[in-house]
């Protein structure tokens, strides 16, 4: 399969939410999914940098959902501005879908 049909099948299976993304990274492949969403490698076309982009199915659909949300996010966010940690992803952007 060539890379365009590829992306275009990766493309068809993922969310429309994901469609406003497609500006700015190009999907490489589904890297997991699970009971709260997906997590898909890219590359961020601006930096020619390869991220892993985790979308969160129904974030804001109740207020458990969204304590969820925030706690992770938190928890990122203080793991990322530690410099000698190695062993969690660094959280770049959070970006909320309209």
């Amino acid at each position: 399969m060539q890379q365009g049909q590829k992306l275009k099948s990766l493309m068809e299976r993922l969310p429309a939410a994901w469609q406003c993304l497609s500006k700015d990274y190009e999907f490489l492949k589904i890297q997991g999914q699970g009971s709260f969403g997906q997590v898909v490698k890219a590359t961020q076309k601006s930096k020619n940098k390869t991220v892993a982009i985790k979308y969160i199915a129904d974030a804001f659909e109740n207020i458990h959902s969204v304590k969820r949300v925030y706690r992770e996010i938190a928890i990122l966010r203080r793991l990322s501005s530690m410099e000698d940690n190695i062993f969690t992803v660094k959280l770049i952007d959070v970006i909320i879908p309209e």
